[in-house]
């Protein structure tokens, strides 16, 4: 998605990474949540004082049904991901609070 926003002109790229942490109270390691709320950053610019600039998105990872939808800005209200633009479904192996499988397939869908 963000690759896809750089090449419509909507912000400069590259991507030189993403970032995704649950919000709101989330964990990636509370096996009983049926959903997690992510705050994405991806990071568009070496600032050189060892800062990055970039854009935000949202995700929101449903575990149960291993479907994860996905959006440009940060999080809207109450733990929801506000305006979903994307949902796809993936093979989601495990999750990992160490950016497991499941997370790496969520950034990577962002960046593409």
């Amino acid at each position: 998605m963000a690759e896809k926003h750089i090449a419509e002109g909507l912000f400069d790229g590259p991507v030189l990474s993403v970032s995704c942490d649950p919000v709101g109270g989330g964990s990636t390691d509370d096996l009983t949540a049926k959903t997690t709320v992510f705050e994405c950053f991806v990071a568009t610019k070496n600032n050189g004082d060892g800062t990055l600039s970039g854009k935000k998105y949202h995700a929101t990872m449903n575990w149960d049904t291993d479907n994860y939808t996905y959006g440009f800005g940060p999080p809207r209200g109450g733990g929801s991901a506000g305006a979903l633009l994307h949902t796809w479904r993936k093979t989601l192996l495990a999750r990992d609070s160490g950016g497991g499988p499941a997370l790496s397939n969520l950034t990577d869908s962002l960046v593409r």
